[in-house]
């Protein structure tokens, strides 16, 4: 009382406060030692008053009013601005939480700083009701690789009450992003639903559900809904993994219930034609097979396993196959179909041996669609077998002008060239056909296309034009042919060993005996019928060679 700023005074009434735990006169003691220090001391002063008013005497209100006056001395002050976070939430007092929050946020990093960046946002959100500033705060808890999930939510419940549908879906995969393994599939099933009923996008959906795919490998409804999807979009190396991994749940398929059944089928025949697009026949006739054990009139699983008996020359169950088909289809199929069908059915009934039969067939489906590739390539086989060559030429001129596949339009060249030179004696037309084949395979290598699976055509349009040009004793360009199609020829094949031979006659006759010799021991390695006639022919006997030759290079083009 007689010396108010006695310094030594005040710190013993302190410490007899502390001593009896009387904090409000400690507070007091403190408040008047802050007065007496130097400006740059009182920090410390404020700041025990604050935390003896939070801890000791426990009054939220005064303690917030005592860390305020923290923050007046250093307005960053990283534990006023901590403590007024906590206060100004324990007293609900929203602004005054996002007011310290949004300071604080500049001194935090990592979990702490996610946390208060979702309670800013909420707070925003529920209790001030600015969405815009929520949202701000919301997205940045909730971005990054692990979003923090709670923010993600509240983020969504924001979105849906505006009708912001694309927001909600990038909010659901924030959370499925935040929540991780197979629990981060249900949002994403979610924002499906929001893809396929609010915005009626089926490529979004697709994207959801591969990400669902990325949380729960197995997840039915994702694995049904892109291969389907995949299906139709013609993706088929992407859609056969996700049937084979549906089918792996087939045993489990309630096959009694008459839905079930009609799914069952169009999945197994969907497969099926993915299958077939990739060449894995094999394994399409099984799945195709199943269909059918379903559903014995499914029209396109009828239609495709049809050619898949052809392929595997199963002719007997392709001909049951054809005549269901085009029973279930003969009064409501379109011309083309139709006509696919019996042009179909007459090569297979030409393999049975009922050539009269497939001949009919061939007939019906050029009545019906005059440019069929197929029932003009089945009708220029049993002109052939007729002997009828004026037709034939015509039919396969046709083959040329309307067939979109280079195989049928290489197959012509052959097929007249053959024709012209062996059975009407016109070997000059018949070389401008093998030619035309050569010429056109060249174009399409030109135009950057496949032509590996035109190699075996190939490699015999170049034989047949080398065996011309031996007769002609063009040596020069029957080698050269030779030399060209050696270069497609498979190995170790018969037409590897033809090739050859025309090598060796052409060496022959221009007089390089040497290389003939060597040429002709490869062709007797190749082909063990040669083997042991070739040998015993003088190498002078080029006529001889040639005639051998030319047995096997005239035979059927069929």
């Amino acid at each position: 009382e007689q010396l108010p700023g006695d310094r030594e005074a005040l710190q013993g009434l302190r410490a007899v406060g502390e001593a009896q735990e009387d904090w409000a006169s400690v507070v007091s003691v403190l408040a008047r030692e802050a007065v007496l220090v130097p400006s740059g001391e009182r920090l410390e002063f404020f700041v025990r008053i604050a935390k003896t008013w939070e801890d000791l005497i426990g009054d939220l209100q005064v303690a917030t009013e005592s860390w305020r006056k923290v923050l007046e001395e250093d307005d960053a002050h990283v534990e006023a601005l901590t403590h007024l976070v906590s206060l100004t939430e324990q007293l609900s007092d929203p602004s005054g939480f996002v007011f310290h929050g949004v300071a604080l946020l500049e001194h935090l990093e990592g979990a702490p700083r996610v946390s208060l960046l979702r309670r800013v946002g909420i707070c925003y959100a529920d209790s001030l009701q600015q969405e815009a500033d929520a949202v701000h705060y919301l997205e940045e808890a909730a971005s990054g690789d692990t979003p923090d999930v709670e923010a993600a939510r509240a983020l969504t419940r924001i979105r849906e009450s505006r009708g912001e549908w694309e927001g909600v879906m990038d909010s659901l995969a924030r959370e499925a992003r935040g929540l991780g393994g197979i629990e981060g599939a249900g949002p994403l099933l979610r924002a499906v639903k929001i893809a396929l009923g609010e915005l009626r996008q089926t490529d979004a959906a697709a994207g959801l559900y591969e990400q669902v795919l990325g949380y729960d490998p197995d997840q039915k409804d994702a694995l049904e809904y892109l291969s389907e999807h995949k299906y139709r979009a013609g993706d088929m190396e992407g859609a056969v993994p996700l049937f084979a991994r549906l089918e792996k749940g087939a045993a489990e398929w309630d096959l009694e219930d008459f839905d079930v059944q009609i799914e069952a089928c169009r999945f197994y025949s969907h497969y099926a034609q993915s299958l077939i697009q990739l060449g894995q026949h094999d394994d399409a006739k099984t799945r195709l097979e199943k269909a059918l054990e379903l559903n014995s009139n499914h029209l396109p699983s009828l239609k495709a396993v049809g050619p898949v008996y052809i392929q595997f020359g199963d002719w007997r169950r392709a001909e049951s196959v054809y005549r269901q088909y085009l029973q279930l289809i003969g009064g409501s199929g379109d011309q083309d179909e139709l006509a696919s069908a019996y042009g179909a059915l007459g090569r297979v009934e030409w393999a049975l041996g009922k050539h009269e039969k497939a001949q009919k067939r061939f007939a019906k489906a050029l009545d019906l669609a005059p440019n069929d590739v197929n029932a003009l390539r089945g009708m220029g086989r049993a002109l052939y077998s007729e002997e009828d060559w004026k037709n034939l030429l015509n039919v396969y001129n046709n083959i040329i002008f309307h067939a979109r596949e280079p195989s049928a339009i290489l197959e012509a060249y052959l097929v007249k060239g053959h024709v012209l030179d062996v059975m009407m004696g016109l070997p000059e037309k018949a070389a401008q056909h093998f030619e035309k084949a050569r010429h056109y395979r060249e174009t399409l290598a030109e135009r950057g296309e496949s032509v590996s699976d035109l190699d075996r055509l190939a490699e015999r349009s170049l034989l047949c034009l080398g065996e011309i040009s031996l007769r002609k004793e063009e040596w020069p360009q029957a080698a050269n042919l030779a030399v060209e199609g050696l270069a497609i020829s498979e190995e170790g094949s018969e037409s590897e060993a033809l090739l050859r031979l025309v090598r060796v006659i052409s060496q022959q006759s221009r007089d390089e005996g040497r290389d003939a010799a060597e040429e002709l021991e490869k062709v007797c390695s190749l082909d063990e019928e040669w083997a042991s006639s070739l040998r015993n022919v003088p190498l002078s006997n080029t006529a001889r060679m040639h005639e051998t030759l030319r047995t096997r290079v005239q035979v059927s083009p069929f």
